[in-house]
């Protein structure tokens, strides 16, 4: 259907498992490829754990895919999570679902001081085991994040461990990244919140990143040898039976930092919307030339889909301004143009928050159900979908409003 190639066929969901639409009787079947459905699988992580509905996701959807006993807490994907320590120290932090924030494993430099802190002291002190071991192998290495025309990839810098040196080795990009490493990310050493002009504090640290990797952060990371000698002193000379103090820091405060493909999220939009057509008229309907630029664009991402946010003087917006609560709404409409064909334009509104809209079509065959509005309502935490035409849409407005 998007690609036109010969591959094998694979089940595609209506929309998006993950964003709750896992519901088997909306399935798109011998109609999208394994290929394309692997690469819809990216643009569905770049909208569900990258961008501001991530964090909605996290409030209010309770689950992910439904896995059955597998079935996980949604996840977000941010470039950094911090809270705010009293003195100004960012510290490292993981969001989970509820907005329910955790200390990471970590160990912070302060000049000549080494502090280390976590929620749980069990996956701290189990961090400093991997932390120790690594830092007393002969080799490490150092991997930092690559991008460029052919997409993102990894540079490789070998640092010699053995003795009290530590000097920089050969350099290599390997097509997997090697096992005893440590990522290494730049951060902002000091900024200036706009709403209270205090200052915040990147300290050099060393944290556990989603209890794997060891990651090594800093404003400055021309001096990680000097914080890996630093460390691993530490690690080495630190008292196995040492007490931790439990401190509190009344309502604290969270900086989150998100970065997204804004192209990728485009086309995740319009590919929920032209599976909504290829849901509701078929296939071989969806097959029409007037289709086929939104298709290219969707699968090959070689230029801009323009999407647009409502305001609310927009009719659309107002008819989608008040859902039942737990869904997404999603609504298609089609205007008649010469000789019986359409323009179609979509409308999806995520976790009651903005409407967009993206055009689909400017001249494709009037769909066989005419003029009227097709709505589907996603009950996100039942993942259980619901079709509508425009009477009932509106008759399950006027049932469901509150007194």
């Amino acid at each position: 259907m998007y690609c036109g190639e010969d591959n094998k066929f694979n089940s595609e969901h209506m929309f998006p498992a993950g964003l709750g639409g896992d519901d088997n009787s909306f399935l798109l079947t011998d109609c999208v490829c394994k290929k394309c459905n692997d690469y819809f699988s990216t643009l569905e992580v770049e909208l569900s754990r990258k961008t501001p509905s991530a964090l909605a996701r996290l409030i209010h959807q309770t689950s992910g895919r439904d896995r059955g006993a597998k079935t996980s807490e949604p996840i977000m994907q941010v470039e950094n999570s911090y809270i705010i320590d009293t003195d100004g120290t960012l510290l490292e932090t993981k969001i989970s679902a509820k907005m329910k924030t955790t200390l990471v494993p970590q160990v912070h430099i302060k000049g000549k001081v080494i502090n280390f802190t976590a929620t749980d002291p069990d996956e701290l002190e189990e961090f400093l085991l991997q932390l120790k071991k690594t830092l007393n192998e002969k080799i490490v290495h150092i991997i930092e994040k690559t991008s460029g025309a052919e997409g993102n990839g990894f540079f490789v810098r070998m640092v010699s461990l053995d003795g009290p040196a530590m000097t920089f080795g050969e350099t290599f990009a390997p097509e997997k990244p090697p096992k005893n490493s440590i990522w290494i990310k730049e951060g902002v050493e000091r900024t200036k919140r706009a709403v209270d002009n205090s200052l915040t504090y990147l300290t050099p640290r060393f944290y556990h990143h989603n209890g794997k990797s060891i990651t090594y952060k800093s404003g400055d990371s021309s001096k990680i040898l000097e914080d890996l000698a630093k460390v691993r002193q530490f690690v080495n000379r630190r008292d196995e039976t040492v007490s931790f103090t439990d401190t509190t820091i009344d309502q604290p405060l969270v900086s989150v930092e998100m970065g997204f493909d804004y192209r990728k999220v485009t086309q995740a939009f319009a590919k929920i919307g032209m599976n909504f057509i290829i849901y509701l008229a078929g296939a071989k309907y969806a097959s029409d030339l007037g289709f086929l630029n939104i298709k290219t664009k969707i699968r090959q991402g070689t230029s801009d889909i323009k999407v647009n946010a409502l305001d609310s003087s927009d009719p659309f917006y107002q008819t989608l301004s008040s859902l039942p609560e737990n869904t997404h709404c999603m609504a298609l409409h089609n205007f008649p143009q010469a000789e019986c064909r359409s323009a179609f334009f979509f409308h999806l509104k995520l976790y009651g928050g903005v409407t967009v809209e993206v055009i689909l079509s400017e001249n494709a065959p009037t769909p066989p159900w005419g003029a009227e509005t097709k709505f589907a309502l996603i009950h996100f935490n039942e993942h259980r979908i619901e079709i509508l035409g425009e009477r009932e849409f509106f008759s399950y407005h006027a049932s469901t409003a509150p007194e």
